[in-house]
Parts: C-alpha cells; sequence; structure tokens
C-alpha cells in the first residue's frame, strides 16, 4: 500500500500473508485458503451433479419431444454450462491465483481497477452468452442489429439528414 500512498488504516484491506516475519507459515492464511478452495469445490460440484442430472432428464424425455423442441432444450442446456464456467473465468480464477500468489512468493503490484473490470463485465458476458447460444434469441439480435444498420444507412449515407433552418441556426445564438 505505501507504493500507492495509501495509509492501511484509511482503507478497508484484506490481506493474506503466507508467512510470519520469522518465515514460518501462518496457518490462519492457509485455513482461509482451504475454506476458499473447499467452498467452491462443493459450489462446482454441485453444478456438476445437477447438470448430470438435468441433461439425462433431457435425454430421458427427447423422444416424447419435437426436433424444435428438442433443439431448444440443447441449446439451454449449452448456455447454462458457459453460464457456469462464465463466473469460473470472470472471479474465482483471478482470485485464486491472487490468493495462492503469496505461498509461492510471487510479488504481485496492480491497480485494483483490474479485479473491478472483472467483476462489472460478468453481467454483460453473461448477457452475451444467453444472446449468442439460443439461435431465436440469436436471430432476434441479428434482426436488431441490421434494422440498426438499415435506419443509419437510410439516414446518413443517402444524406437524408435535414439541413437546419436559418431560424434554428439563428436562435441558438
Amino acid at each position: 500500500m505505501t507504493h500507492y500512498g495509501v495509509n492501511n488504516r484509511q482503507v478497508a484491506l484484506f490481506a493474506i500473508l503466507a508467512y510470519n516475519s520469522d518465515g514460518s507459515l501462518r496457518w490462519n492464511s492457509v485455513c482461509t485458503l482451504t475454506i476458499f478452495i473447499t467452498l467452491l469445490s462443493i459450489q462446482y460440484s454441485i453444478c456438476l451433479v445437477c447438470g448430470v442430472i438435468m441433461y439425462r432428464r433431457i435425454q430421458a424425455r427427447l423422444p416424447t419431444n419435437s426436433s424444435h423442441h428438442e433443439k431448444l432444450q440443447k441449446q439451454f442446456f449449452v448456455a447454462l454450462l458457459y453460464q457456469v464456467a462464465a463466473p469460473f473465468i470472470c472471479f474465482h480464477l483471478p482470485s485464486f491465483f491472487i490468493f495462492v500468489a503469496p505461498f509461492f512468493n510471487i510479488k504481485m503490484s496492480f491497480h485494483s481497477t483490474a479485479v473491478i473490470y472483472g467483476f462489472n463485465i460478468y453481467p454483460l458476458v453473461d448477457s452475451l452468452i444467453l444472446l449468442s447460444v439460443v439461435s431465436e434469441y440469436k436471430l432476434a439480435l441479428r434482426e436488431f442489429y441490421k434494422s440498426i444498420v438499415q435506419e443509419w444507412h437510410d439516414t446518413v449515407a443517402l444524406g437524408a439528414i435535414p439541413e437546419p433552418s436559418m431560424s434554428v441556426v439563428m436562435s441558438r445564438y
């Protein structure tokens, strides 16, 4: 924190110090890291078990559904897999490296804005996953983009932007 000119007592701070000043291992930090890994393992184990159960149920009901319904169910399942992987990539994996680095004497210095960007980009990534995987949403998004491009083309490219009249120009001054 002294590298950035900030007093530790004036900001919220969470630090994992791997070693004491005498070089011995800090067991509180080891316990914190173990709890972190355990909680993530439980969370992703639950996601894995529920995903397998959901996949088996979808496969068991496929003969009774129409091909369109079957295709849509598979797309939602793939979207769900991506949506489970997105927080792992945006949050958990980077934080895991940040928590483990002190135990291997890896010196890191970075601005916290990189972490904040990771948190803030997740809702966008989550929405884009759903829009890009499910074909009906993808087609609707493509039509939306086409309409925007068409409107832009009609107004700007064809010179349909009206020239301001003299009364409008004069009234600004």
